[in-house]
């Protein structure tokens, strides 16, 4: 399970991509910005280990942290 705890964006809402290392997403769904912060848990069953980026992509800014799947 992945937390995703996102705080100071300047928007109201766009999307939460996750990459593959081939650049290949695969996860993406809208998210939704409350005041400036984003949470959510996301499980990370079903996909093959390995590592990924999580990204957070608004129309002002780019948030992405590396994660590994063990």
């Amino acid at each position: 399970m992945l937390f995703i705890n996102a705080s100071n964006l300047n928007c109201k809402s766009d999307m939460l991509l996750v990459y593959d290392m081939q650049g290949k997403v695969v996860h993406s769904e809208p998210l939704r910005i409350q005041n400036g912060y984003y949470t959510r848990d996301l499980l990370m069953i079903g996909y093959a280990k390995g590592m990924y980026l999580i990204t957070i992509q608004t129309e002002k800014e780019r948030l992405t942290k590396k994660m590994m799947v063990e």
